[in-house]
């Protein structure tokens, strides 16, 4: 039996087992990521491990990214946020971290919805993610 919030189907009661996704030593950094589906009907959220950027020795790059009701916006930013960093010529050079990520987030969601057309996004948006 589902129930009915303003973000998507939830389950009745919260499915708590842990899915293990990947751990492991770089870059001097010990990580590890699992996640959990929780009320969700299904897993929603996405994430994005790159423990050692080849431009940028000492650097790392680590995102969770949350479906809120749906797991296409979650797994697009997962796919496609770190190649948009990458190809940012600020990026490449790392200069006192400017422009603010906000130009490269904004960079992503142009991206995002070049890729789509009107009934994808009626179906995003309907489903709140």
């Amino acid at each position: 039996r589902l129930a009915t919030k303003t973000m998507g189907s939830l389950l009745d009661t919260p499915n708590t087992d842990f899915i293990h996704s990947a751990d492991g030593q770089e870059n001097d950094l010990v990580y590890g990521v699992s996640s959990m589906q929780g009320w969700r009907t299904e897993m929603e959220d996405a994430h994005t491990i790159k423990p050692s950027i080849s431009v940028l020795p000492d650097h790392s790059f680590f995102a969770v990214f949350d479906g809120h009701g749906g797991d296409f916006s979650a797994h697009f930013a997962a796919q496609h946020l770190y190649h948009c960093f990458l190809r940012r010529f600020e990026f490449k050079i790392y200069i006192d971290s400017s422009p603010p990520v906000s130009n490269r987030y904004l960079s992503m969601l142009t991206s995002f919805y070049s890729n789509l057309n009107i009934s994808e996004m009626v179906s995003i948006f309907a489903e709140g993610s």
